[in-house]
């Protein structure tokens, strides 16, 4: 190559080195700048032509506060196969905040935006909040609610439970606290946890929060309730309180899912102190039903548990029953390992069926529900005569399916005493009925207009009186078809 061609050769190279990036940044920033939008939505969409690339169109637009919403057509490359995209963009005064999201949401009354970028870190949908502090946009990044909660259509960013708090709650998982999402200043409130363990029952429905935010009342579902309780935001709880079954109706049309279930806490509870300054809820109005506690508090749950489950035994709620406090678990029985966690320990003498209670839970059924066991120290066998002549004296009518015919060729049979005798209307073929069925093979199994339960013998030589499911008991028994 000739002297003086090499010497070109450097210069240019040279050139690309140090001057093109350069020359290229300047270009980009000044000869080729694009315009500022309009700073108000306007419906004359030609004046955003000069600030958008040639190929994306504005199809509408909208003004949230000091927001701009753009609805904005890209037309497709020259390509094969390539088609056009619709998107949004956020503008803050005519400057682009939020360049492409699949989706715009508005904070009812707030001047806030959720945007959902389509996509983010690790490929998956980015969520961000868009608000405007001390004249300036802030874009926050939320995350992925799709991965924490489950959105509905109706309410794709949570439930506005009040102006400045959104519940982002879980649907049909177990574990349904969710989270709140407040703004001005941003705030995630993660719900705490109740109590988990081997056959404890999971309350993690969110029904209530305190005035001061605080403090959550849970409840066990959003079909049908049989247990609230109150939990700080440090999850510290008061205790769990069963009550009757009481089905909750199911949402109209357009409603957020758990819209029902905060109506029945609301219209059946109101927020108070405890003698400790604590939170806890309290029943509206009078309760006839609740007046007056029943002779035995303990043999009611098993005998009428219309009557028994409206008695409570959570320590710190005065609506309770004293004289009781915790349990402490035994080391020498091997059960311990099964029971549940919400445990009470009678702190004076308490008796049912004719014997000494040492325990009291509330427990998880296995797939049957959940209810109260009591612990007697007194034989399987004189357990069992004890309930016995407690039902007749009291001539509530029962079912021992433990004297049906042999399960399954006697499922029918036994089915039919269970609809004539206490009003239990259930197909033959229903989970909860054929464990019952089998369960009543080898132990005595009782069955009333309002619960059925089963007496076990325990090593010790004690028994366990354990709920197994509780009727609804604001529907008439003819009408009653399912079991929990």
């Amino acid at each position: 190559m000739p002297c003086r061609d090499r010497m070109w050769l450097r210069r240019m190279t040279r050139w690309c080195r140090d001057v093109a990036p350069a020359f290229l940044v300047s270009v980009l920033l000044t000869g080729c700048a694009t315009p500022d939008c309009p700073r108000v939505a306007t419906l004359d969409y030609s004046q955003y032509e000069p600030c958008l690339p040639r190929n994306e169109t504005v199809k509408g637009a909208s003004q949230v506060g000091a927001f701009t919403v753009l609805d904005v057509y890209r037309s497709p490359a020259p390509l094969p196969f390539n088609s056009g995209s619709n998107f949004q963009r956020i503008l803050y005064q005519g400057h682009t905040v939020v360049d492409e999201t699949a989706y715009v949401h508005a904070w009812a009354g707030k001047e806030v935006l959720f945007a959902r970028t389509a996509w983010g870190k690790a490929g998956k949908a980015q969520y961000h909040l868009v608000y405007a502090r001390d004249g300036k946009p802030v874009v926050e990044d939320i995350g992925d609610p799709s991965q924490t909660y489950n959105a509905t259509t109706e309410f794709p960013y949570g439930y506005p439970l009040t102006p400045d708090l959104r519940y982002f709650g879980h649907f049909n998982l177990p574990d349904s606290r969710g989270y709140l999402l407040g703004v001005h200043p941003t705030r995630v409130v993660t719900l705490p946890m109740t109590a988990t363990g081997v056959r404890t029952p999971l309350l993690t429905w969110l029904a209530g929060v305190s005035p001061d935010g605080k403090t959550f009342a849970y409840i066990d579902d959003y079909d049908a309730v049989s247990a609230i309780q109150v939990v700080d935001a440090d999850g510290a709880s008061r205790g769990v309180v069963p009550i009757p079954m009481t089905p909750l109706a199911k949402p109209d049309a357009g409603q957020h899912p758990f819209a029902p279930a905060w109506r029945w806490f609301g219209a059946t509870y109101r927020w108070d102190k405890n003698e400790h300054g604590a939170w806890i809820v309290a029943r509206r109005g009078t309760d006839a039903d609740a007046s007056a506690p029943p002779q035995n508090p303990l043999e009611e749950l098993f005998i009428d548990a219309r009557v028994g489950y409206r008695q409570c035994f959570a320590q710190g709620d005065p609506a309770c029953l004293r004289g009781w406090g915790p349990r402490t678990a035994r080391a020498d029985l091997a059960a311990e390992c099964c029971l549940s966690r919400y445990a009470w320990a009678p702190t004076i003498p308490a008796r049912a069926f004719g014997a000494n209670v040492t325990a009291l839970f509330y427990a998880d059924q296995r797939g049957l529900g959940s209810g109260y066991e009591v612990m007697l120290d007194a034989p399987h066998d004189s357990v069992t005569a004890a309930i016995v002549r407690g039902l007749r004296s009291r001539k509530i009518p029962f079912v021992r399916l433990d004297d049906c015919p042999a399960y399954p060729d006697g499922a029918k049979e036994c089915l039919g005493r269970m609809e004539r005798t206490v009003g239990w209307k259930t197909p033959v073929d229903d989970g909860p009925v054929r464990q019952m069925l089998r369960l009543a093979q080898e132990r005595a199994v009782f069955m009333t207009p309002t619960a059925a339960f089963v007496v076990f013998p325990m090593e010790d030589g004690s028994s366990l009186l354990t709920t197994l499911a509780r009727h609804d008991l604001t529907a008439p028994a003819g009408a009653r078809t399912s079991a929990r």
